[in-house]
């Protein structure tokens, strides 16, 4: 850690609790990555802005991690003050008619599951997708079924100042697995949902649950779907074509699922991860003239890493 940030954090901040040189294997479903320099759970949104306003003092880097999925660390670890939003109040969930306010450290099954038995139509889409509404919210996770920023009223969010905004959802700048919230941290939001028979909402749920788990290695330890897809054509179908089902680097290897997941079969280390999708990304310039981009997101992982010429 550097000597610069090596501060008194476990001095009061609202409850927030403190681990320093936090093992990052342990906070992302891909399972690598080295330490964070100081890892904080703060305790309620007034602890947060305590901490946001400490590091802005100090010039400390920010990172916030939900559930850890699309996540990848460098091994080198990450530097700075890294939160995890994983308290209680914020991952409260709280139902108004067709409305519903989830925090951005409520797990998108939960969400789903919930809306479903009140009979609440708008989030079925999510079945089968890790992580939290935060994490969920500044991708606009989804896929076929619709994604979340389509459901989304208003956006509750704090800068890094410790200031507290709402965003209405245009506002948000949703787009294909982006948005414009990266500069702000989620603190939840709230979703205008339509009424529907609460046993087909249920069975739609579970339908496209039961689909995403034939075609995707759900159980497995991954970041969810690797490279966006691009226009014209799926990633996945690219990968298979190139024939990278199976492929290992080390620890790591291209699903036999489904190619457009990178699964760490034991052992891996991010290195592993990255050389096998920087093989991928050479073989899809020359072969489909196409250049894939990431849609995990990286910390700690130089540019330059990823570069094959």
């Amino acid at each position: 850690m550097s000597t610069k940030w090596r501060m008194n954090w476990s001095a009061d901040f609202g409850g927030a609790t403190f681990e320093q040189d936090a093992d990052m294997r342990r906070l992302t479903t891909i399972g690598v990555g080295g330490p964070a320099d100081v890892l904080a759970r703060p305790a309620d949104a007034g602890s947060l802005a305590g901490l946001l306003k400490r590091a802005s003092e100090f010039e400390i880097p920010v990172r916030i991690i939900g559930g850890g999925s699309n996540l990848l660390v460098a091994d080198d670890g990450v530097r700075g003050l890294v939160i995890a939003l994983d308290s209680e109040p914020f991952q409260r969930m709280e139902f108004s008619g067709t409305k519903v306010f989830a925090g951005a450290g409520a797990r998108l099954q939960a969400l789903a599951s919930k809306c479903a038995a009140r009979g609440l139509s708008g989030m079925e889409g999510l079945a089968g997708i890790p992580g939290t509404v935060g994490g969920a919210l500044r991708g606009n996770a989804g896929g076929n079924y619709g994604v979340i920023g389509n459901a989304a009223r208003s956006v509750l969010c704090m800068d890094r100042g410790g200031e507290i905004l709402v965003l209405k959802a245009k506002e948000c700048g949703f787009g294909y697995r982006s948005s414009s919230l990266r500069n702000f941290v989620i603190l939840g939001a709230e979703f205008e949902l339509s009424p529907a028979d609460q046993e087909d909402i249920t069975l739609r749920t579970r339908a496209v649950l039961q689909e995403k788990m034939k075609s995707q290695p759900l159980n497995e330890r991954s970041a969810g779907c690797f490279f966006k897809n691009p226009p014209d054509k799926a990633a996945g179908w690219m990968i298979e074509r190139m024939g990278f089902k199976g492929r290992r680097v080390g620890g790591a290897m291209v699903s036999q699922l489904h190619a457009n997941f990178i699964l760490n079969v034991g052992g891996a280390a991010c290195g592993d991860i990255v050389m096998l999708a920087r093989e991928i990304r050479k073989r899809a310039k020359i072969e489909f003239g196409a250049d894939l981009e990431l849609e995990v997101e990286t910390w700690g992982i130089p540019e330059e890493a990823w570069a094959w010429r």
